[in-house]
C-alpha cells in the first residue's frame, strides 16, 4: 500500500513539473495589422494578415528598422515568421535604415516593391546597392546624403524616383535610369558631384526642378526627343557640363535652368522653343556661342546675366521684348545683331557690357535712332538693308495681250525678306503705275501666280516695267513687259436688230468657233437665253429697242490662243 502510494506521488509531482513548464513559455502570439515585431535584430510592421500568412515592411514608418550602431552588411529576407504566420516583405517603410552610418550595404529581397521615403537616409557608409526587379517606386529621399555610394543599378521595374531620392551622393560616379522611368522628381540627383555624363530615358518628357543641379562632375548630359520641358535650375551649377544638345521637342526652359554652369561654352536653343524663364543661362561665364530661337517673342529678364565670356548674340526678327538685366555684367559683349525691328526693351538690358558696344541693326528696321546715336546704351550702326532682292522673273514670257486676262507666275528670290510684304505693279514709261496687286507676305524663295487683266483694268497696248517692291523701303527689282494690241481690234463684232426680235451678234473677219465658252451681257444683264449658230450668235430675250451695251467675257480661241480669254464689247443706238 504504501509503495503504490508513493509512486502515484511521484507521478503528480512529474506532471507538476511539466505543467510549470509551460507556464514558463507560453506560446508567442501572431500580431494584428499595423502592429509591430522584432526577429533577428529588426523591426518590421504588419500590413496584411490571411490565416498563417501576411505582408509586412521593414520599419515602424517612423524609426529605424535596426540599431543605428549597427555595423557592416544585412541580408533582409524574403520572408520572416512570427507567432506562426509567416510574413512576405513588400516594402521598406519610411525611414527604415536613417542614419545607420556604419552600414555597409543590404541585400533587398526580390519581394520588395517600393522603399519609402528617407528608407536609407544619412546611411554615410552604404558603398553599393543593387535594387531588385521587382521595385516600381524610390520615395523621396530614399539615398538622401548616402555620401559612399559609387554606383547604384535602377531595375527596369520602377517607373518614378523621388525627390531628393539621391541627393548628395558625392561618390555616386554613373546611374543608369531605365526607359521604364516615366517621372524623375525634383532634385533626384542634385549634388552628386561625382556623376560625369547621365542619359535619360525616351520616357521622359519633362526635366524637373532642379534634377541635376550641384553635379559639378557632369560634362556631358543626353536629352531625348521625348522632353518637351526643362523646368527650374534642373541644370543649376553643373559647373563641369561644358556642352548640352537640347532637342527641338522642347518648347520651354525655365528659371535658372542652366544658370551658373561656368564651363558651359555654346548653347543652342532651338526653334521648338518658344519662351525661357527668368534667368535661364545666367552666370554661364564660359558661354561664348549662343544661337537663340526664332520662335521666341521675348528673351526673359536676366536670361544671360553675368556671362563674362559672351562677345556677341543675334537677337532674331521674332522678338519683340528683351526683358530687365538680360545682359546685364556681360563685360565682354562687344556686338549685337539686330535681325528685326527695334523690341520693347526693359531696364538696365545691357548695363556694364563692354565699352563702346555696338547694336547693328537694318537701316529699314523701325523703331532705332540713327546712326551713330545711343540706343540702351549700344552705339547704333547700320549692317546694310534688311531685305535685297536678287532674282525676279515673270512667266516663261515678257509679252501679255491688251484685253486678255492671263495667269502669270511670278518667282522672287532674295535673302531677310521673311516677315516682309512684297507688292507687284506694272509702270508705264512715263513711271506710272497702272496696276498694283495686294501685298503678299515673303520669305527669302518666294513665288505667286497673279491674274492680269489688261481688258478690265483699261490698260492700252505698249511697252511696260512690271516691278516688285519690299514693303516700307526703296528695295525693288524690275524686268520689261510688253502689252501687244488687243485681237479684237481685229475681230470685229456687229450688233444687229433682225426682223424676228431680239438682238444678233455678227461676228466679222474670223468665223465664230464653236468652242465658246463666254458669257453674254446687255446693258450689264447676263442673258441666259443664247443661240449659237456658226459665226453669229441669237439673244432672243434682248431689247427690241432703245440703245443697247453688249459685252462678251470669255470668249476662247483654244487652237489659236489656248492661254487667253478674251472681251469683245459694242453698242447698238436706239
Amino acid at each position: 500500500m504504501k509503495k503504490a502510494l508513493k509512486k502515484l506521488l511521484s507521478m503528480t509531482l512529474a506532471l507538476s513539473l511539466i505543467l510549470s513548464l509551460f507556464t514558463l513559455a507560453p506560446m508567442t502570439a501572431s500580431a494584428a495589422v499595423g502592429q509591430t515585431f522584432t526577429v533577428s535584430g529588426v523591426t518590421y510592421k504588419v500590413l496584411t494578415v490571411d490565416g498563417n500568412t501576411g505582408t509586412v515592411q521593414v520599419g515602424d514608418g517612423t524609426n529605424p528598422a535596426i540599431a543605428t550602431t549597427t555595423a557592416g552588411a544585412l541580408a533582409i529576407p524574403q520572408t520572416v515568421t512570427y507567432g506562426g504566420v509567416t510574413y512576405k516583405i513588400t516594402a521598406f517603410g519610411y525611414a527604415s535604415f536613417y542614419e545607420c552610418a556604419k552600414l555597409t550595404g543590404v541585400t533587398i529581397p526580390d519581394s520588395v516593391t517600393s522603399i519609402g521615403g528617407w528608407s536609407f537616409g544619412n546611411c554615410f557608409g552604404l558603398t553599393s546597392m543593387t535594387i531588385p526587379d521587382s521595385v516600381t517606386s524610390i520615395g523621396n529621399y530614399a539615398f538622401y546624403g548616402c555620401e559612399s555610394l559609387a554606383g547604384v543599378t535602377i531595375p527596369n521595374s520602377v517607373t518614378r524616383i523621388g525627390t531628393g531620392a539621391f541627393t548628395g551622393c558625392i561618390s555616386l560616379a554613373e546611374v543608369t535610369i531605365p526607359n521604364s522611368v516615366t517621372y524623375i522628381d525634383n532634385n533626384a540627383f542634385s549634388y552628386c558631384t561625382s556623376l560625369t555624363n547621365v542619359t535619360i530615358p525616351n520616357s521622359v518628357t519633362e526635366i524637373n526642378t532642379g534634377v541635376f543641379s550641384g553635379c559639378s562632375g557632369l560634362t556631358s548630359v543626353t536629352i531625348p526627343d521625348s522632353v518637351t520641358f526643362i523646368s527650374n535650375g534642373a541644370f543649376a551649377n553643373c559647373t563641369g557640363l561644358t556642352s548640352v544638345t537640347i532637342p527641338d521637342s522642347v518648347t520651354f526652359i525655365s528659371d535658372g535652368a542652366f544658370s551658373y554652369c561656368t564651363g558651359l561654352t555654346g548653347i543652342v536653343i532651338p526653334n521648338s522653343v518658344t519662351g525661357t524663364g527668368d534667368g535661364a543661362f545666367a552666370h554661364c561665364t564660359s558661354l561664348t556661342d549662343v544661337t537663340l530661337s526664332g520662335s521666341m517673342t521675348y528673351l526673359s529678364d536676366r536670361m544671360f546675366l553675368g556671362c563674362t565670356g559672351l562677345t556677341s548674340v543675334t537677337i532674331p526678327n521674332s522678338v519683340t521684348s528683351i526683358g530687365s538685366y538680360a545682359f546685364q555684367s556681360c563685360t565682354k559683349l562687344t556686338s549685337v545683331y539686330f535681325d528685326g525691328d527695334a523690341p520693347t526693351m526693359g531696364s538696365n538690358v545691357f548695363t556694364s557690357v563692354a565699352s563702346g558696344a555696338i547694336a547693328y541693326v537694318w537701316r529699314d528696321a523701325v523703331g532705332f535712332p540713327a546712326e551713330g546715336q545711343l540706343w540702351n546704351g549700344l552705339i547704333v550702326r547700320y549692317r546694310g538693308d534688311r531685305a535685297a532682292i536678287t532674282s525676279l522673273s515673270v512667266g516663261k514670257s515678257s509679252t501679255l495681250v491688251s484685253g486678255c486676262s492671263a495667269n502669270v507666275k511670278v518667282t522672287l528670290e532674295g535673302q531677310y525678306l521673311a516677315g516682309r510684304q512684297v507688292v507687284f505693279s506694272l509702270v508705264n514709261t512715263e513711271g506710272n503705275a497702272v496696276y498694283s496687286s495686294a501685298a503678299f507676305d515673303a520669305s527669302n524663295s518666294f513665288a505667286a501666280t497673279l491674274k492680269l487683266s489688261a481688258q478690265e483694268l483699261d490698260i492700252p497696248a505698249g511697252a511696260y516695267t512690271f516691278r516688285a517692291s519690299v514693303a516700307g523701303t526703296d528695295i525693288k527689282a524690275e524686268v520689261p513687259l510688253e502689252i501687244a494690241p488687243n485681237l479684237s481690234d481685229y475681230w470685229k463684232m456687229d450688233v444687229l436688230r433682225p426682223e424676228s426680235g431680239g438682238i444678233k451678234l455678227q461676228f466679222a473677219a474670223v468665223p465664230y468657233e464653236r468652242a465658246f465658252t463666254g458669257d453674254v451681257f446687255v446693258n450689264e444683264v447676263k442673258q441666259t437665253n443664247v443661240i449659237y449658230d456658226g459665226s453669229a450668235v441669237y439673244l432672243p430675250d434682248a431689247p427690241a429697242a432703245g440703245s443697247v451695251s453688249v459685252k462678251i467675257t470669255g470668249v476662247k480661241y483654244p487652237t489659236l490662243f489656248p492661254s487667253f480669254s478674251f472681251t469683245f464689247r459694242a453698242t447698238l443706238a436706239a
